[in-house]
């Protein structure tokens, strides 16, 4: 790694304060009503049904306000959504088709950004075995432009299983299902965990199992990383399968979890999603400050840095790290600092993309992009030893930087920095 001296440090906080700059004029440009594609997020989830050559399929579609242009109204922000779902079978014959239209208000600009808040739609219906084809379309009736997915879905003849396995999904919260009704709830659209979370799957006994085994198993970077019983409620022929986890005793990051059951005379089946686990740092305990202190050594310098690394204490570190960032804070007089998010933000991403047999956070690509942010493009090739490289190029810094996979491991080293 190479190092940084105090005057590019500074540099880099201009870098950061700029991207956090021309995030917010953006955002602003598309609230004055700039035109834009809707984005959307979906899920449809499969589920046992007692007849098995049918399946009932569950659709969950969720628009985030940040995804809609908002006009100003009065004292309101104001905008409206329509959603199309279309069904039809491989003769190209209509079986399903579902609408839906909300109006949507907001008191202040700040929410119209939200991420968190959303234009929700769900419904479900029962479909025979055989191939489907699913089209969606959203459309933002502020601007009149259409989003449209298709996909094909093949809804499989499950006749000759003994047991019948739904898909695995995630709630929100901890949940306790064998008292609440899991109908009363919304699965989430995304696999995006920041808080804790239930998962749940259902599983259809077309005759008694002996020896019925449940468990969950967590699986990252292609190990075994966690292996976890999995809780059951029966109803009639039915088992809701689910487990609750507090997003503080997970790991974090990208990992794939699998319902399996098993039992005499049946084959194995399993249910597998794949969630990405963010923790958000709250300095709660000493680990995760400390782990917070470690990433911050590529912009550490001043006082503060120095008083922080010298900390003995929690409430110390505490100090001296809420010093630090308020230094850097465009708002002084906010709760939050766009600053120190964007900053972590980019190391968690670092975490997940540059796995090179060293923490990704640590990694010379991981390096590089924490501080200057995502390229405005990649250049890939091979070199005279025919080894990979990328040549990352930054506009706004006019720099470009090369690195080259110097023993065709996937291990990545900066080689050059071009002006």
């Amino acid at each position: 790694m190479i190092g940084l001296q105090i005057h590019e440090k500074k540099i880099i906080f201009s870098i950061l304060l700029a991207f956090v700059f021309v995030t917010v004029l953006f955002a602003s440009q598309t609230q004055k009503g700039s035109q834009k594609n809707i984005k959307y997020f979906y899920r449809i989830s499969k589920f046992p049904t007692l007849y098995p050559d049918s399946t009932l399929v569950r659709f969950d579609i969720a628009i985030p306000y940040n995804d809609l242009v908002f006009i100003a109204s009065d004292s309101v922000y104001k905008t409206g959504v329509k959603f199309n779902l279309f069904v039809t079978d491989k003769e190209y014959n209509a079986v399903f088709e579902k609408n839906w239209r909300k109006k949507v208000e907001a008191d202040n600009y700040p929410e119209t950004q939200s991420e968190t808040t959303f234009c929700r739609f769900d419904t479900k219906s029962v479909f025979l075995s055989g191939k489907y084809k699913i089209i969606l379309e959203a459309i933002d009736e502020n601007i009149g432009i259409s989003e449209f997915t298709e996909l094909q879905v093949k809804i499989p003849d499950q006749s000759k299983k003994k047991a019948v396995l739904g898909d695995l999904l995630i709630y929100p919260e901890k949940h306790d299902f064998s008292v609440e009704n899991y109908e009363n709830f919304t699965p989430q659209s995304g696999n995006t965990c920041r808080t804790d979370f239930t998962l749940l799957s259902i599983i259809y006994l077309r005759q008694p199992i002996e020896n019925l085994k449940t468990e969950a198993i967590w699986w990252g970077k292609n190990r075994e990383i966690r292996q976890d019983s999995v809780w059951c409620k029966q109803d009639g022929n039915f088992l809701i399968l689910y487990r609750p986890y507090s997003i503080r005793d997970v790991p974090q990051g990208l990992s794939s979890v699998q319902f399996r059951v098993s039992g005499k005379e049946m084959k194995k089946t399993a249910s597998e999603i794949q969630l990405e686990v963010i923790k958000q740092v709250d300095y709660s305990d000493e680990e995760s400050i400390d782990d917070a202190i470690e990433q911050m050594v590529y912009i550490g310098e001043g006082a503060a840095w120095d008083s922080l690394r010298n900390a003995d204490t929690l409430a110390e570190k505490k100090k001296w790290f809420n010093r630090f960032w308020q230094e850097y804070s465009p708002a002084s007089d906010s709760l939050k600092n766009p600053v120190e998010e964007e900053y972590f933000r980019r190391v968690r991403f670092a975490i997940r993309q540059f796995d090179e047999g060293d923490i990704g956070w640590r990694t010379d690509r991981g390096k590089t992009y924490i501080l200057y942010g995502p390229p405005n493009d990649i250049q890939k090739s091979m070199d005279s030893m025919m080894r990979n490289m990328e040549i990352w190029v930054y506009n706004n810094i006019e720099k470009q930087f090369l690195f080259v996979d110097v023993t065709g491991s996937g291990t990545y080293r900066l080689m050059r920095v071009y002006d």
